[in-house]
């Protein structure tokens, strides 16, 4: 199990949202956090920039 937080905005970021309890199931994320920081993975998805960092949870 995992958590991970994500740094993201606009049209991502409510998808995102509105697919948080599929987004958690199938990547078997117990804590999944919005931030304002930069994270470790940075990602570019259709003109939309995002980053997120993983941790194992305990």
């Amino acid at each position: 199990r995992i958590s991970v937080t994500i740094n993201s905005g606009g049209r991502l970021l409510d998808a995102i949202k509105a697919h948080e309890d599929y987004i958690k199931q199938e990547t078997l994320t117990l804590d999944l956090q919005y931030v304002d920081e930069p994270g470790e993975m940075v990602f570019d998805i259709d003109d939309e920039a995002m980053s997120l960092s993983m941790a194992v949870s305990g």
